[in-house]
C-alpha cells in the first residue's frame, strides 16, 4: 500500500543531514487503498488517491481528515500535480 506522505516542517538551514528534523504526515484518506501527495504550497497538498478503485485528483491541507475529492464527474480517471496562487 502507498500512502501520500507530506513534510510538513523541516530546519533546512542546519549544516549537517545528522541534525534534519522532518515531521511525516499520513494523508491516506479513509476507504482509500493508495494515495500520492504531488506537490505542496504552503499548509495544502494535492496528488491522487484510489477511491472506489479508480485515480481520484485530490487536495488536502495537511491531514487525511482535510481530504478533498477533485475528481469531476464523469471523468475516467483525474491527477494533480500543482499548486498556484490564488490571488
Amino acid at each position: 500500500m502507498i500512502r501520500a506522505l507530506t513534510v510538513l516542517s523541516a530546519a533546512l538551514s542546519l549544516p549537517t543531514w545528522a541534525q534534519l528534523q522532518i515531521t511525516f504526515v499520513d494523508l491516506n484518506p479513509a476507504g482509500s487503498t493508495e494515495s500520492r501527495a504531488r506537490a505542496v504550497d504552503g499548509a495544502r497538498q494535492v496528488g491522487t488517491a484510489s477511491v472506489g478503485g479508480g485515480t481520484h485528483a485530490a487536495l488536502w491541507s495537511g491531514s487525511a481528515g482535510s481530504f478533498v475529492d477533485l475528481h469531476p464527474a464523469g471523468a475516467s480517471s483525474s491527477e494533480a500535480f500543482g499548486l498556484g496562487d490564488a490571488r
